[in-house]
């Protein structure tokens, strides 16, 4: 039996940090917790922390979702302080073949709340724990909101782990063409919702404009560039042709290998609906 019910809150993460966004919870309804154990990832504009457990128990409800934003000092869940594991340990149990069936998303209640999730290695088709690809929260979120599959990505991160970057270059491959500029609705079939150090980061932009500029000047030698210029030119005139090979046409061609081999640099930043989005040009 429960001694008493306590609720779990967003505790202060800096002096000018008055909200944060759920990342993902790390423990679900009837898993037993341990005090200092870490219960939700939150995302703010300034860090990215784990809320831990107040006291040990079981969590008995979550009242914030994965993807809300709350204010400093709201309630994120409840604790069932002192209570018996049995409970929380049948429904563990209860819910192992949930997760197998969808072997391609972690489960939430495992154990080891404070890693990363993993997926299993696309060689063992069952689903076993043998080769195991972690995948960093902002991947499965990004994932799960976008319907992408994380079994067809190929992770870019160390030991071919699945980050945030990998999942966003795969929405922006299901969408390759350019909207029409006219079509607010098409923009959002592309666009992922900025939050936390990346919708600040929009927010000190934008302000930025209204700050006076100053330009620096930096000279840097092109002896390598302009000797291969000279030749290009010459082999153009040489064809018959008038034109002359500029500056800013080299530029202008490492861009669109660049944008080639980077797609994300192809990624602009609009505002849908007054909310910063990152948005896939194409």
């Amino acid at each position: 039996m429960p001694q008493s019910t306590m609720q779990v809150t967003l505790p202060e993460m800096g002096e000018s940090v008055t909200e944060g966004t759920i990342a993902k919870w790390l423990k679900q309804p009837g898993d037993q917790v341990r005090e200092g154990e870490g219960l939700v990832e939150v995302t703010t504009d300034k860090v990215d922390a784990e809320v831990p457990a107040p006291a040990s128990g079981t969590l008995v409800k979550i009242l914030a979702e994965a993807g809300k934003t709350v204010a400093v000092g709201a309630a994120l869940a409840e604790i069932a302080v002192g209570t018996d594991g049995d409970g929380a340990a049948k429904k563990a149990t209860a819910a192992t073949p949930a997760s197998e069936k969808t072997p391609t998303l972690p489960s939430p209640a495992s154990d080891g709340g404070k890693e990363a999730p993993t997926l299993p290695s696309p060689v063992n088709g069952g689903g076993k724990k043998t080769s195991p690809v972690e995948v960093t929260e902002g991947a499965e979120l990004l994932a799960k909101a976008k319907g992408i599959d994380l079994a067809t990505i190929k992770g870019s991160g160390p030991g071919g782990s699945i980050r945030r970057r990998d999942v966003a270059e795969a929405v922006e491959r299901q969408t390759p063409t350019l909207p029409s500029p006219a079509s607010g609705a098409g923009d959002k079939a592309g666009s992922i919702p900025l939050r936390g150090a990346a919708a600040a980061l929009v927010k000190y932009m934008e302000e930025s404009l209204q700050v006076p500029t100053a330009t620096s000047f930096r000279t840097v030698r092109v002896d390598v560039l302009d000797q291969r210029r000279r030749q290009l030119t010459q082999s153009v005139q040489a064809a018959g042709r008038p034109e002359k090979i500029s500056y800013t046409h080299l530029v202008a061609f490492a861009i669109t290998r660049a944008v080639r081999d980077a797609p994300s640099m192809a990624v602009t930043f609009d505002r849908l609906d007054g909310n910063p989005a990152r948005v896939a040009r194409g």
